[in-house]
């Protein structure tokens, strides 16, 4: 790693109406650095990079950059547009160098003695910004994330994955000093995802990347900036490196608590020894004698127990305030009431199968059969029809199918993606359980909400519009759950979860007993959820 300075933060601090986000944040940020941002949806992740770019401004503190220090920064669900043609929107950050270049090369070829200063103009801003190098910049780019095929033709023409390579190669295009990329893995298949990693791990400037997927965190990150309560927590190493780290402090705080604990135990059974004795000394010693010594042992018995107790809360409100630090997770309690059939019977059968829309075929050729109560991951590239086949097995309208399709009845299928399309954002959290489940009283409602995590009175009268991804993940699997579906279906649903929501999924999908088919490119969460069959679809299938 360069040593080279380009950003100093001192004493930074952030916060909004609601929250502080991290106060006191020092660091500086080095050519060459890696760094991986981590923390619960809503903590201010996205706002650091906004504060970085001069976006938003710090309540308090101050940002140093060195001169001309350039950015290049992807925001999440960044969309190209779909009529622009490929090449265009990965020259768009270098449109003024490619028209100079095409100036130059119209006066070379009908030069005059009256184009000479124009001519050397230029020469020399191409010169000076090494324009002459950029066309054959952009094809390598556009080559490295395997999209030069597409140079010309329409955005339209590409997958979700690969709009998202060509955002990249366009932030790329001006040689940025520091890349700011905001959950850059989200929809990329594996063979993109390694075209990615392979490329951040060789680029020479400094990269922030804010992230919830474990394998990028560990193979690309060399410094992790935690977000914890009110501060951002910096650690050098990679996120594996962070969580060992993690467990422990964290299990030394408990200790130190559990000592605290044993330490309180033993000075109270000394008390009750000391007043013990005296009670003794009392039956044995009576008149003005006794009297004195009662109350002399009882203001040296009070005198110990004020200053015992003192040094005793001290100490106990050091311990909590550094456990207040600590995220322990709390288990959901998902009760799934799938009705149990044969482990040999089918629940999905496709023979000779056709999806697509209109007169066009996305997928044909397909044969597939699975079984009750198996667990599936359909694989392959971006665009090869994965979400094609989810809605012709969910029997949506505008997908026409051929073929033989053995499906099960729409009531008996549960779907869950990345965008919580399940839940109306009007409706509150209880509303959400009601609609699903009208014979439901209102106690039986909230004991099931209670189970997700969904206890205190605003969090259940809230919109869910108005509630964090994670949460909105544990209301769209409070809603499964209710329903119980004999097939569930998981449509990418890891993309843009924190930490602790994707445990809390986890949990709940180990807890269900039906038959699972899940669209997912994170290998790290399908072992979890001990998918051992995987169907690969391909392009052009």
């Amino acid at each position: 790693m360069s040593h080279t300075l380009l950003l100093e933060l001192i004493n930074l601090a952030y916060s909004n109406s609601l929250k502080t986000c991290f106060q006191e944040f020092n660091t500086r940020i080095h050519k060459g650095e890696r760094i991986g941002i981590i923390g619960p949806n809503g903590c201010g992740k996205s706002t650091l990079l906004k504060l970085l770019l001069g976006r938003l401004e710090p309540n308090h503190g101050t940002i140093l950059k060195m001169p001309k220090l350039s950015f290049g920064y992807l925001p999440q669900n960044t969309v190209a547009e779909e009529n622009r043609y490929v090449f265009d929107v990965a020259s768009e950050y270098t449109l003024d160098v490619l028209d100079d270049l095409k100036k130059l090369e119209e006066i070379t070829s009908s030069f005059t003695k009256e184009n000479t200063v124009i001519y050397e103009q230029l020469l020399d801003r191409l010169t000076d910004q090494d324009g002459f190098s950029v066309p054959a910049f952009l094809d390598s780019l556009l080559d490295r994330f395997n999209l030069l095929n597409f140079k010309n033709k329409p955005v339209s023409n590409l997958s979700g994955g690969q709009r998202m390579q060509l955002n990249l190669v366009r932030l790329l295009s001006t040689k940025p000093d520091i890349l700011l990329l905001d959950e850059p893995t989200n929809h990329l298949d594996q063979i993109n995802r390694r075209i990615l990693m392979d490329f951040l791990m060789n680029w020479k400037g400094a990269t922030l990347v804010v992230s919830h997927d474990v394998d990028l965190l560990n193979q690309f990150a060399a410094t992790i900036w935690s977000f914890e309560e009110d501060k951002i927590v910096a650690f050098k190493g990679n996120y594996e490196s962070y969580q060992i780290y993690k467990r422990q402090e964290n299990q030394k705080i408990l200790h130190k608590l559990e000592d605290l604990k044993n330490h309180k135990k033993k000075i109270t059974n000394s008390i009750q020894d000391e007043n013990h004795r005296a009670a003794q000394s009392r039956k044995a010693n009576e008149g003005e004698n006794d009297r004195n010594l009662k109350g002399a042992m009882k203001l040296k018995g009070s005198a110990t127990i004020g200053k015992n107790t003192k040094n005793l809360n001290q100490q106990k409100d050091i311990i909590l305030k550094e456990l207040s630090n600590i995220r322990l997770l709390e288990g959901l309690k998902p009760r799934f009431t799938v009705i149990n059939q044969s482990k040999h019977s089918l629940a999905i059968s496709i023979t000779e199968g056709k999806a697509g829309y209109g007169s066009e075929w996305i997928l044909k050729d397909l044969n597939i059969q699975i079984y009750q109560g198996e667990r599936i991951a359909i694989r392959g590239p971006n665009g090869c029809g994965k979400s094609t086949l989810f809605k012709a097995i969910l029997q949506r309208s505008e997908v026409r199918i051929e073929g033989s399709w053995f499906l099960p009845q729409r009531h008996l299928l549960g779907y869950l993606d990345q965008h919580y399309s399940t839940l109306c954002p009007q409706e509150t959290v209880m509303q959400s359980i009601q609609k699903i489940k009208p014979t439901w009283n209102d106690p039986e409602v909230r004991k099931h909400l209670n189970d997700f995590l969904f206890r205190k009175n605003e969090e259940i009268s809230v919109r869910t519009s108005c509630l964090s991804g994670g949460e909105k993940a544990r209301l769209c699997l409070a809603q499964i759950a209710a329903l119980s579906p004999s097939v569930l279906l998981l449509d990418e649903i890891t993309n843009n979860l924190d930490f602790e929501a994707r445990e809390h999924l986890i949990q709940v999908l180990n807890a269900y007993k039906g038959t699972l088919i899940a669209i997912s490119h994170d290998d790290i969460f399908l072992n979890k959820i001990n998918i051992p069959r995987h169907i690969s679809l391909s392009l052009g299938s």
